[in-house]
């Protein structure tokens, strides 16, 4: 029960965190935007990585 609750309030933080940061001039840097998609692999949830990894990729592509 207090893991699941552990895990919900790092998904929630993880969330605003995103949000209010999304935009920022940092996630034009493929590198920071890898940073976050290792985090939310370990730490968040496999759901969250996926968009993050599209991310990665077309950041790529634009530099």
């Amino acid at each position: 029960m207090i893991f699941c609750l552990g895990e919900l309030v790092i998904i929630v933080l993880f969330a605003v965190y995103l949000l209010t940061t999304a935009k920022s001039e940092r996630w034009t840097k493929p590198q920071n935007v890898m940073r976050l998609s290792i985090f939310a692999l370990i730490f968040v949830a496999i759901v969250i990585f996926i968009p993050l990894y599209f991310a990665y990729r077309n950041c790529k592509k634009l530099q």
